[in-house]
Formats: C-alpha cells, sequence, structure tokens
C-alpha cells in the first residue's frame, strides 16, 4: 500500500478524512467534554467521528470500500447475534443486544482491517499461492473470532473499563 500510487481524489479524500478526525479528537471533544454531563452529549461528536472513518476507510481502500463496508456490517451482525447467544436467558441482556453487539461489531472490524494488514500484507511483493491461501484465509478467521472474543468480553464485563484505567 503505497500512498503515491493513489489517484488525487483519494489522496484528498484521505487527507480530509486525517484532518476531520484530528480536528474532532483535539478540538472539538475537549470542548464538549468540558460541558457534556451525559453520553448522549455527544451526537455530533460520534457522527463526526463515524463520518471521518468512512472518509478514512473509502481513502485506504478504493474501489474495494463496499466489500470492507460489508464485512463491517456482517461484522456487527455476528457480534450482535453472538451476544444473544450468549445472554439468550437474560431478558435485560436482549435490550443490551443492540447497545453493546453494534459498536463491539464495528470496533472489532476496524481493529481487524488494521491487524489484517499488518501481520499479512505488509509486506506482500509476489502473489500467494492456492494453498497457502487457504493457511492465510484460516489465519485470518481465527484471529477475527480472537478478536471479536476479546472486544464482546471487554464491552460485556469491563464496559466502564476506560473509567476504571485512566480516571481513577
Amino acid at each position: 500500500m503505497e500512498i503515491t500510487k493513489y489517484s488525487k481524489p483519494r489522496k484528498v479524500i484521505l487527507i480530509t478524512g486525517i484532518i476531520t478526525a484530528v480536528i474532532n479528537l483535539l478540538v472539538i471533544y475537549p470542548l464538549m467534554h468540558s460541558t457534556a454531563s451525559y453520553i448522549t452529549d455527544y451526537n455530533w461528536l460520534f457522527v463526526s467521528l463515524g463520518g471521518s472513518v468512512l472518509l478514512l476507510l473509502y481513502g485506504l481502500t478504493g474501489p474495494r470500500f463496499f466489500q470492507y463496508l460489508l464485512f463491517t456490517f456482517l461484522s456487527t451482525i455476528f457480534c450482535a447475534v453472538s451476544l444473544f447467544v450468549y445472554s439468550i436467558w437474560d431478558s435485560w441482556m436482549g435490550f443490551l443486544v443492540l447497545l453493546i453487539g453494534i459498536p463491539s461489531g464495528i470496533v472489532t472490524a476496524l481493529v481487524f482491517f488494521i491487524l489484517r494488514y499488518v501481520l499479512f500484507f505488509r509486506n506482500k511483493s509476489r502473489p500467494v499461492e492456492k494453498a497457502q491461501k487457504n493457511k492465510l484465509l484460516l489465519k485470518q478467521i481465527v484471529l477475527y473470532i480472537f478478536l471479536a472474543a476479546i472486544i464482546l468480553i471487554l464491552f460485556i464485563k469491563g464496559g466502564d473499563w476506560w473509567f476504571d484505567l485512566f480516571e481513577q
């Protein structure tokens, strides 16, 4: 993945996504954090961060953007169904499937995209043989399931883990 080989519109979209994310994280979030009382006060921050993530995803993936978006959608469904199966006997957990399953699916997909690139495709200069493609696919499936399990556990059991780590 060499950014110098990207087309000019993709470079502009990538730069726009980076600038939007930086502005949101370094300017808007501190301003909203000083006045917000509840998580619902961050609506516009979440919308603009989601937009910047979509811009970054399109800028990095280009013509394969819709495949990555479909994978993110399927990851969301997988995490929500996994959480539903986990909590099938608890009536209150059924409501939390939407609140925990959807964000955990999106986070799992985004972390998987990064780790997949770093671990498997960063230094690929030659094509992969068919026998090795099957091994590579199996490794990626195992990595995804492992990530999904870890992220679901973090979201279920330690929903306030960020506060526990950094705000005490």
